[in-house]
């Protein structure tokens, strides 16, 4: 069941961002989309009610209901106007049957009529109004005494006209509601317009953004799937934010293997696990891709103490078997370790203090690839309405190795000044909290002179 299409697409990678990494969400395809969603239905963490309603369907139906409740009531409207054209045709035929008595002799027996045709076409109102006509017809007879015909014929007359006159006046009113109705209908028709245009905008919008969704690889990506097809474990190391556990996992998704991962370990038991005081046995990520066959991505490895890298030789040599705290495990034939390091394991630097000098034998068991950051994929990452962030971010890296100053601009700038510009920060937050913090002033003035002048230079040779 495909629920996401080319309408909804925005709204499904919000959604699944909830439950995978943003980075790797934003370059699905259609049906990588879907199936993840479909995971996500089936695992329990998402209800189907639930993702229609983050998908906007439900929303879609309540709008074609309120189409078809506007074409009912425009029928109705239609209706109602069609009888008091009726009504109005009526009260014509009366005048007329008014007019044709005017040679009557007998001015009562007028009277009379005309009262009858009152009942019969007015109802309760024309019985009010017989009454009261017949009371005046009896107050003028005393007032005359002698009854004349003519008189009453006048007065007749003047019962007819004023009846015609209701009906006109009643037919009017019946015209000036239809009149509102219709108003009311196309005013109703402007605001449904005007959303399908906003929708239609919105889209546009969207379009525009994904009009390019076909998947970004770095330029390491090939090399390192050809070591992993090889069975040759990798590290890979790189600048902070270069995407090197991204890359790891991409790869993992193209291989269709499964993926398990961990970070920086202090001791050995946090790479092999360890039983409690009950005897019960608790397994790791590493202890999982071992034995089932998964890729296992030890993030900053170089940042973890040699004694758990060390433990980890066992596991990435070329025995076909390890001894786990739960007794010997028999490796999986498809399992391979990639390391992700800042350095090449010759210990702290002065952007990265906090690394170890691992073991000799510990590095010789990895291929080392080179994963520096990749323009295209920041470009991507960026998007058209947000690549001014991107070259501002590259300009200050040539800034930065231009003047020689330590200062790490990676590719997390780029994500966090989209984010904050989605948020309405400005120019000059992003470049406080992200492109400059924790820099001193004058290294800040430097790196914009410097900024300005990689800025006219490109400008001049474009």
């Amino acid at each position: 069941m495909n629920l996401i299409n080319s309408k909804n697409r925005t709204q499904a990678k919000r959604l699944l961002n909830n439950f995978h990494d943003s980075r790797e969400v934003r370059v699905w395809t259609m049906q990588q989309l879907n199936d993840a969603l479909q995971r996500a239905i089936n695992s329990g963490l998402l209800t189907l009610a639930g993702a229609q309603r983050a998908l906007g369907i439900t929303s879609r139906d309540e709008n074609e209901s309120s189409h078809s409740d506007r074409a009912k009531r425009s029928d109705n409207n239609d209706a109602e106007k069609d009888d008091g054209d009726d009504d109005m045709q009526s009260h014509h035929n009366n005048e007329e049957g008014d007019n044709g008595t005017e040679g009557d002799d007998d001015g009562g027996n007028d009277a009379s009529k005309g009262d009858e045709k009152g009942e019969g076409e007015e109802g309760d109102e024309g019985e009010s109004e017989s009454g009261e006509d017949g009371n005046e017809e009896s107050e003028s007879e005393e007032q005359n005494g002698n009854g004349d015909g003519d008189s009453e014929e006048d007065e007749s007359e003047s019962e007819g006209d004023d009846k015609s006159q209701s009906g006109d006046d009643e037919g009017d009113n019946e015209d000036d509601n239809n009149d509102d109705d219709d108003q009311s209908q196309e005013d109703g028709k402007s605001e449904g317009e005007e959303g399908e245009d906003e929708k239609e905008e919105e889209q546009q919008e969207e379009d525009e953004e994904e009009e390019d969704d076909s998947e970004q690889f770095h330029d390491s990506f090939k090399t390192i799937m050809k070591w992993i097809q090889a069975g040759v474990n990798v590290a890979l190391v790189g600048p902070a934010g270069s995407g090197k556990s991204y890359i790891a996992r991409q790869v993992a998704r193209h291989l269709d293997r499964g993926f398990r991962v961990n970070g920086a370990m202090m001791s050995k038991y946090d790479l092999i696990g360890y039983k409690d005081a009950n005897g019960t046995y608790h397994d790791t990520p590493a202890y999982d891709a071992f034995v089932n066959g998964h890729i296992h991505c030890f993030d900053e490895a170089d940042a973890s103490a040699p004694d758990a890298m060390v433990a980890f030789n066992g596991m990435t040599d070329d025995q076909p078997f390890f001894t786990f705290p739960n007794g010997q495990q028999e490796k999986h034939p498809d399992y391979i370790a990639v390391c992700c390091m800042n350095t090449w394991g010759n210990g702290a630097t002065s952007e990265y203090v906090g690394r170890y000098k691992q073991d000799a034998a510990s590095m010789t068991r990895f291929v080392k690839v080179l994963v520096d950051y990749d323009r295209k994929i920041e470009a991507k990452i960026a998007g058209k309405k947000n690549l001014d962030i991107a070259q501002r971010v590259w300009d200050l890296r040539d800034a930065c190795e231009s003047l020689g100053i330590r200062h790490v601009v990676s590719t997390r700038m780029i994500i966090q000044g989209v984010k904050g510009r989605a948020a309405k920060c400005n120019k000059t937050d992003i470049d406080r909290d992200v492109l400059f913090a924790g820099l001193d002033e004058g290294a800040v003035r430097q790196l914009k002179t410097k900024m300005n002048e990689i800025a006219r230079l490109r400008s001049n040779e474009s």
